[in-house]
């Protein structure tokens, strides 16, 4: 059954400097990462948007494509303008890189979502920020963030009502690590190709 109310937004607006292409047209058993992301978010949400510097390149996915707001300023652009663009209060936010999503830990992530401005998955300090739910509430917040030069989510989310998702908690909604690969360059790229994932 579909999560109703909430709205799933997908950042493909990187720049991909590492990997020396768009990240989101790879290809893993023969569909797109952002393919990939795409299916596993339509069978969790009604509305699905893609927020992107190059909307032209993503037309022919059957989602609304909207563009950043403010471009130039990383993920934060993109969040800011997928929560403009959402009409829901609650939405899970996802980077176009991380083809693993687990549709049990999204579920989880979003149920427990009342009553705070975001929940993300944390250890050893280091908060899981692109693969995350994130409530319209913090706009304001984003917004001030943008103008100030202060871009850093990790940064920005512990200024606000955070509810952090540790290693046992994950365990226990059924999700790893992996669930949060997300790939930065070729060198990953090359593990998941020869890990057969």
């Amino acid at each position: 059954m579909k999560i109703k109310k909430v709205t799933a937004i997908i950042l493909a607006g990187g720049k991909s400097s590492r990997m020396g292409r768009n990240k989101a047209f790879i290809k893993l058993k023969g569909k797109t990462f952002i393919e990939k992301i795409i299916v596993t978010l339509k069978s969790i949400f009604d509305e699905v948007i893609i927020v992107a510097n190059e909307v032209e390149k993503l037309k022919g996915l059957k989602v609304r494509v909207v563009k950043d707001i403010v471009p130039n300023r990383g993920p934060l652009s993109g969040i800011h303008s997928g929560l403009v663009n959402s009409k829901t209060l609650i939405n899970f936010v996802v980077a176009c890189d991380m083809p693993f999503l687990n549709p049990g830990v999204i579920n989880q992530m979003v149920r427990i979502a009342n009553g705070y401005d975001a929940v993300v998955v944390g250890s050893n300090g280091r908060l899981e920020t692109l693969c995350a739910v994130y409530n319209k509430k913090l706009l304001p917040l984003l917004e001030e963030s943008l103008i100030s030069g202060n871009y850093t989510l990790s940064a920005i989310l512990r200024k606000s009502n955070l509810k952090v998702i540790g290693e046992t908690e994950l365990k226990r909604f059924g999700g790893t690590r992996r669930d949060f690969l997300n790939i930065n360059d070729n060198k990953q790229l090359r593990r998941i190709f020869t890990d057969g994932a």
